[in-house]
């Protein structure tokens, strides 16, 4: 389909132009008929056995026929919005209006109040033959702050039960509607040449990646869960409509589809010529939301967590509210907690996140929060407002990459702690699992843990493990096995504590070193030797005269050839030498400023493990917040 499937050009036909008086279903009602959810070649994808059934948790839904909500019926079908608020009027169900709304046409008498939006929605149900949607402002009481808490926080359960999720892609608010469902509802009309009688040449109609992509509903944090963890989508743009599900992207003006349907390791010879993860990242989100117990949790939650913090809130307080879904994904996948964001079982690695820009510290006002002001910690993504990346010792082929798991080595011990410093509690990482000690990763696997023999999945992860109480789940990094998850918590460990090597540096604007509003700077003794690198915000460049706290949070390891790429400096040849087969040795610090007895983050970088060794370095015992 378009550019994402490989097609016959004999099998690809020109529907009737789109036009502003056509609608969806008087255009293709073969793709209309898909969404009844009956081919017997739908796939689910492999996320569903981690979702919690929707069974479990109390759900409303609007009943399209009886035009009211109803408590969701056992193991029904069931359709969700996702669509983008704005700044418009929108019927919310609250404690004074709950009972109303569920009386039989207890939605009509708030039509004015429904946006259109939402009221397309209905009526699109309906149309297709289903009974049952889900939408949050009318699904939640608003008003009711324990009901909200366990609905956010199940927000993979009800996008991932869905049988469809209908996602607004057009306009700015709820009053842009669904265009097509509607006479006179789309503004993009198709241009067409007829050529000579009979013939006709229609002008192609952009494709998802170029419209959904680039709309304000794509831009917005709390969609991306509702996107991602949707098994099917109908997404509405403002030029024309596309149905996605796990193994094919249909669009309603060509018909271009194979009976023949795609399976997961033949995804390369469907991509596109011009394809590229630079330009086209939505084509590897399909390849690895086909069989995510497959993949690699460390590379799924590093894409995950890049994609999602660029994304807008209008409150700052919802930066996890708004990722709990997708948390609780990956939480079942690394078989423990996210604390603030960051998985317990990988924390040394978790830490090493970068700016991709200039970051904006994360508070919450008490005007905003009702009781006090919420506070993210420094230590985590969530506590800063922008994008932020992970380095990886193979950025061009992330999806594959999980050598930075490998090649780091547990050095501190962490716990975690509450913000009085009353409660303190140990942070599960699986330490030695991830050090690279010079030797094959297959040497030194933990116990029952084994390496895969082949198979399709190969060809994109490459070699996989698995554990043999569970030899159906693979993995690009043993990740700590247990049968149940462990019940979270509602403790706020705002504070991480651990007992570390401190020395007292200076930092060094590089020539030409500028991404963006970042810079990476020289790490140098208090002579002006060389010692490793570290990215900062520009702002730092007024602070090369100062003494600088470095911490070591963990110790690194990378062939010659990698540090050079992606951290190249004249200096790290002179540690390293001409030898390109050398592995280069080098702690992971962590630049903090202090205020008292508790240290902030600052920035990462890293430092010659020799060089350190030779520092007038300290053990201190450090309490970040």
């Amino acid at each position: 389909m378009e550019a994402y499937a490989h097609v016959a050009k004999s099998s690809v036909k020109a529907l009737p132009a789109i036009s502003k008086g056509e609608t969806f279903f008087s255009l293709n009602n073969r793709l209309v008929r898909s969404l009844r959810f009956e081919s017997e070649h739908c796939y689910t994808p492999g996320w569903s056995e981690l979702i919690t059934p929707l069974a479990k948790i109390k759900v409303r839904l609007i009943d399209v026929y009886q035009r009211c909500l109803v408590p969701a019926p056992a193991a029904c079908h069931y359709i969700a919005l996702s669509y983008v608020w704005g700044k418009v009027k929108v019927l919310q169900t609250t404690r004074s209006n709950v009972a109303a709304l569920h009386r039989v046409n207890g939605l009509d008498k708030f039509l004015k109040d429904i946006p259109t939006t939402i009221a397309d929605s209905i009526d699109l149900v309906a149309m297709i033959g289903e009974r049952y949607l889900w939408v949050d402002s009318l699904c939640i009481v608003q008003d009711d702050p324990q009901e909200k808490h366990s609905q956010i926080a199940n927000m993979d359960a009800i996008y991932g039960n869905a049988a469809l999720t209908i996602n607004a892609a057009a306009g700015d608010d709820a009053n842009a509607g669904l265009p097509g469902i509607r006479p006179l509802s789309r503004t993009v009309e198709q241009l067409v040449l007829e050529y000579q009688p009979g013939h006709r040449l229609l002008a192609a109609q952009p494709i998802l990646t170029d419209i959904a992509d680039n709309s304000r509903w794509n831009t917005r944090a709390w969609t991306y869960q509702e996107r991602f963890l949707s098994k099917r989508s109908l997404t509405f743009t403002d030029s024309h409509v596309f149905f996605q599900c796990q193994r094919m992207l249909w669009c309603e003006d060509v018909v271009a589809e194979e009976k023949k349907v795609i399976d997961y390791h033949q995804m390369e010879d469907y991509l596109p010529i011009d394809w590229s993860s630079e330009h086209n990242d939505h084509m590897y989100k399909l390849h690895y939301t086909l069989h995510v117990h497959k993949s690699t949790n460390w590379v799924e939650y590093l894409r995950t967590v890049e994609e999602y913090t660029p994304r807008m809130l209008s409150f700052d307080s919802d930066i996890l509210a708004a990722f709990a879904g997708m948390g609780n994904v990956l939480s079942s996948m690394f078989r423990s907690r996210l604390l603030y964001g960051l998985p317990e079982s990988l924390f040394d690695c978790a830490l090493l996140w970068q700016p991709a820009g200039t970051l904006v510290r994360r508070h919450v006002p008490e005007s905003t929060s009702g009781s006090g002001e919420i506070y993210f910690p420094s230590w985590s993504w969530a506590g800063w407002k922008g994008k932020i990346v992970h380095e990886d010792i193979m950025p061009h082929l992330k999806m594959l990459s999980s050598e930075l798991v490998k090649r780091t080595k547990t050095l501190v011990k962490w716990q975690k702690q509450t913000t009085d410093g009353s409660l303190t509690a140990p942070i599960s990482s699986m330490g030695e699992i991830g050090q690279y000690m010079l030797k094959p990763f297959e040497d030194r696997l933990p116990e029952n843990w084994h390496v895969s023999t082949g198979g399709m999945f190969d060809i994109f992860i490459g070699t996989y493990y698995y554990h043999e109480d569970s030899p159906s789940s693979f993995f690009a990094v043993p990740t700590p096995f247990a049968t149940t998850l462990e019940e979270a918590d509602d403790v706020c460990w705002t504070r991480i504590v651990g007992k570390t090597s401190s020395s007292l540096l200076r930092i060094v604007p590089e020539q030409d070193s500028a991404m963006e509003d970042t810079h990476r700077f020289s790490i140098t003794d208090k002579s002006g030797l060389w010692c490793g690198c570290v990215w900062l915000d520009r702002s730092w460049s007024g602070r090369t005269a100062e003494m600088h706290e470095f911490i070591v949070l963990s110790e690194g390891s990378t062939p010659k050839p990698e540090i050079e790429r992606f951290w190249s400096t004249e200096q790290w040849s002179h540690v390293i030498g001409d030898d390109r087969t050398t592995w280069y040795q080098y702690f992971n610090v962590l630049l903090i400023e202090r205020e008292g007895p508790i240290a902030f983050r600052a920035g990462i970088g890293k430092v010659d493990k020799a060089r350190w060794s030779n520092l007038p370095a300290t053990t201190v015992e450090v309490c970040l917040a």
